[in-house]
């Protein structure tokens, strides 16, 4: 079984109808992204565009991205969203651990950081090792670094691949909050796309594995993805199984259900809503029940 491993996705149907060069950044996160690199990075004004481009142009011999605008890499996207603070909020509880899984250049690590939550509660993973040393050595500010130790791989775990984790992997279970950017549609079989969503319920099952089993907490999931109005598998630079809010529903809900886990499970509830951080052709898909892909959150809360 052949897994697309590359960032080759639904976005580019979005660039398709709205130009990077259109979009403002505002437009695309409620945050001032040169207010954090200056204030938490240590970056000045005036070196930010160059020092994202270089970032931008020695992760793409890495690990291809397909956005052409290079600060999404180094963007929040939970700094924006109505669910970034219900976040940071579950951070400060006791034994509450958060995960960002495909985490690229951990950007909602730094964030989370930015806003006070522990550096020993926050844990990224790549499929592909390599990209981390350049997050660590873009966010660091030499002797007053406050950014995590992603040196570190108790905290910063690569190559990693959710298909193939063990569970009680050390640095990588006992998560209150696990978080996927624009991974899920990525687990697709190319070899046979028709038998793509048997592979992202494994992967599902997998994500599950990541979260701290303990009686009587509710741990969370939250999914940020492409969606469409109805599921289907999407061909182009490689094919994607992308689902409809029913569908992704569908799939969390069936965990409850699946061998493995029916007896572990007391409870879950999903729920799906547009990104708050949008694209035009996203909105306008949302309204309109189909046509161009838009942007779902999807939270799923786990009670074992």
């Amino acid at each position: 079984m052949k897994l697309l491993s590359t960032i080759a996705t639904v976005g580019a149907a979005l660039l398709a109808v709205t130009p990077a060069a259109s979009i403002p950044l505002q437009s695309r996160a409620e945050w001032d992204l040169g207010a954090f690199l200056q204030n938490y990075a240590k970056i000045p004004t005036a070196d930010q565009k160059s020092r994202i481009q270089d970032l931008y142009t020695k992760a793409q011999k890495i690990e291809p991205y397909i956005f052409p605008w290079p600060d999404i890499i180094v963007q929040s996207q939970l700094a924006g969203d109505t669910w970034g603070p219900e976040i940071l909020a579950e951070l400060q509880k006791d034994k509450a651990q958060f995960h960002e899984l495909g985490a690229y250049m951990a950007p909602e690590v730094h964030w989370l950081q930015s806003k006070g939550a522990s550096a020993d509660k926050l844990y990224a993973s790549n499929l592909k090792d390599g990209i981390f040393q350049l997050s660590h050595d873009f966010f660091k500010k030499g002797e007053e670094s406050t950014s995590p130790p992603l040196d570190t791989r108790d905290h910063f775990l690569a190559p990693f691949d959710i298909l193939d984790y063990s569970e009680g992997e050390k640095g990588a279970s006992g998560n209150t909050v696990v978080y996927l950017n624009n991974v899920l549609h990525f687990l697709t079989d190319q070899d046979n796309p028709d038998a793509s969503l048997a592979v992202q319920k494994k992967a599902a099952s997998q994500c599950l594995k990541l979260l701290r089993p303990d009686a009587g907490r509710t741990v969370y999931i939250y999914i940020r993805d492409s969606a469409l109005y109805r599921p289907e598998v999407l061909e182009g630079a490689g094919a994607q199984y992308v689902h409809s809010p029913d569908s992704m529903k569908a799939l969390w809900n069936g965990m409850k259900d699946d061998d493995y886990w029916k007896h572990e499970i007391k409870e879950i509830k999903v729920s799906t809503r547009k990104s708050d951080i949008d694209y035009q052709a996203s909105k306008a898909a949302w309204k309109q029940g189909g046509g161009q892909p838009f942007l779902m959150w999807t939270r799923v809360a786990v009670l074992f």
